[in-house]
């Protein structure tokens, strides 16, 4: 017994019928809107990084004789990663480069099975510096707060062996 081709029907999503049809929105003005719709989230997100500035502060002081528990060495990198996220959202590039700095602190940290807190102290002080609220530093003196992340980093790179 033979038989002719097997016809098959494949029916058009929604979606494919939506995307098949004229018109649309242009790529000009997409992205004006997208740039609207996030410049109006910027105020809140500010307030999230210095909330989050605020509870590095609060983890800092509750640590015991200059040691972060692990829980909050696991807080630190959280909010470092949160800070780097929202700051790089709104090109906060100093901001973003502290908080990235901060997170490969902890990772040091972590990795030398350390928990001191004061390499957290001056990260955290450094992006108060850069925090979007605080005058604009200037360029030579941002030079040197990264200068002396750096060399926070390279402090903490050294013990780890």
């Amino acid at each position: 017994m033979t038989h002719g081709p097997v016809k098959r029907h494949h029916p058009k999503s929604t979606l494919a019928q939506k995307a098949a049809r004229p018109g649309g929105v242009m790529a000009e003005t997409a992205i004006a809107a997208a740039t609207k719709n996030l410049a109006g989230m910027r105020g809140e997100s500010e307030k999230v990084l210095l909330d989050t500035l605020d509870a590095l502060d609060a983890l800092i002081v509750n640590a015991r004789d200059g040691k972060l528990a692990e829980t909050a060495l696991a807080e630190t990198e959280a909010a470092a990663i949160r800070i780097y996220a929202l700051a790089g959202m709104f090109e906060m590039r100093p901001l973003a480069r502290a908080a990235l700095s901060l997170a490969g602190l902890v990772a040091l940290l972590k990795e030398a099975g350390k928990q001191d807190v004061s390499g957290v102290v001056v990260h955290t002080q450094a992006m108060r510096l850069l925090a979007p609220h605080e005058a604009p530093v200037a360029a030579d003196e941002e030079a040197k707060i990264f200068q002396g992340l750096a060399r926070m980093r390279a402090h903490y790179a050294a013990r780890k062996d």
